[in-house]
């Protein structure tokens, strides 16, 4: 993400302290619908509306249920698990240690699961979960202060993490033999303005991207020896969010999104002995200006892009190696914060927090732009909707 946010946040709470509408295991039934033109359509709110949420969610299928993280305009974590029949009630830690802010971010490494959070303090919190218990939160700060949300993924056998300071250098360490490393400065001389970074596998290397203080978005990688160095993508503009890249499997190719301060979303895409493109305009308008952190996701051989526009909409277009991509496509009203598409159980789904505060899930149900290509792969078809 990183635009500015609320900071009402408060307390702390600890394992199956849960908080429950009607009982520690009840179910919201209610589903609350917005008006939306195809790609995502039904789903509803996820586990009623005890608590209201002041970032994005985050959701990590593990085992065999899907977990979503998110953080409470009261400062606490909150999380939920989806069954596949149907959603927990929202629960909290007892043992969380200070107050958190912005979104949180997980990964399924081994077996277990680490998911983070930034503190009001300054510390970037971990605790672990190995299917049976939580270890209990940690903070893995140090000597430094993280002023903005982390952001962890896997590499190898290894689980990173990501944070910045107020002076915006960007720093990683990794979880190895039981252990974490210490934090070693991976920004060189290009500072991070006040967004999350954003790392992903892809090519052998561990890539990590941020926006700079300056508008740029740079780029350093990680070969498993050293950090190859700092640089910034190829191609002009004034950048004001988060990046996001995937890899795209058809095309061999690293793809980089990112929203210009004006609003206009962009993309970047970097191949083996071609490098990066440069920062590509979309052929369709966005009908809204570009806020947050755009996100994207290869699902069935085909690019699925999200944007959180400036009216309270999300916008989806798609792009398959053997063609550009689509128009937009309104998903409707009540998107606040940058949305996430994720895979569960066979079906493709989006999350997101509303204007209203509450967590939405919505299903896959069909192409951009009534496009019907992938329909012979059957995932044009909606999946079922669980109980929320």
């Amino acid at each position: 993400m990183w635009q500015t946010l609320t900071t009402d946040y408060r307390r702390a709470g600890r394992t199956i302290a849960t908080a429950v509408f009607g009982g520690t295991l009840a179910l919201s039934a209610a589903v609350t619908a917005f008006a939306q033109d195809g790609a995502f359509e039904g789903g509803g709110q996820v586990s009623g509306d005890a608590y209201q949420y002041a970032a994005a969610p985050y959701a990590l299928p593990y085992q065999d249920s899907l977990y979503e993280y998110a953080t409470g305009k009261d400062g606490k974590g909150y999380y939920t698990v989806y069954d596949g029949q149907a959603y927990s009630a929202w629960a909290g830690w007892e043992d969380q240690p200070a107050d958190y802010q912005y979104e949180p971010t997980a990964v399924d490494a081994g077996g277990t699961q680490y998911v983070f959070y930034n503190g009001t303090d300054g510390g970037i919190y971990y605790d672990t979960y190995d299917g049976q218990s939580w270890s209990g939160w940690e903070n893995i700060a140090g000597e430094y202060e993280f002023a903005y949300a982390p952001y962890a993924n896997t590499y190898g056998d290894a689980v990173y993490v990501y944070g910045q300071d107020a002076e915006g250098a960007l720093y990683s360490k990794y979880w190895v033999d039981g252990a974490w490393t210490e934090w070693a400065a991976i920004s060189d001389d290009y500072a991070a303005g006040e967004y999350q970074p954003y790392g992903v596998e892809w090519g052998g290397y561990n890539n990590v991207f941020w926006t700079g203080k300056d508008g740029k978005v740079y780029w350093n990688r990680y070969d498993g020896t050293a950090w190859t160095g700092a640089k910034a993508l190829a191609g002009e503009g004034d950048y004001g969010s988060a990046p996001y890249a995937i890899g795209y499997s058809p095309e061999k190719k690293l793809y980089a999104y990112a929203n210009a301060k004006d609003g206009a979303p962009y993309w970047n895409s970097f191949a083996d002995g071609e490098g990066w493109s440069g920062w590509q305009a979309y052929e369709a308008d966005l009908p809204a200006k570009a806020t947050y952190q755009p996100h994207a996701y290869e699902y069935n051989g085909v690019q699925h892009v999200v944007y959180t526009g400036d009216d309270g909409h999300a916008y989806y277009t798609e792009y398959a190696a053997d063609g550009g991509y689509e128009e937009w496509v309104d998903l409707g009203a009540n998107y606040d914060y940058d949305a996430q598409t994720y895979e569960y159980d066979g079906g493709y789904y989006l999350t997101y927090t509303g204007t209203d505060g509450y967590v939405y899930v919505k299903p896959y149900v069909a192409a951009a732009g009534g496009d019907t290509r992938g329909t012979e792969d059957g995932y044009a078809e909606p999946f079922p909707t669980p109980d929320y």
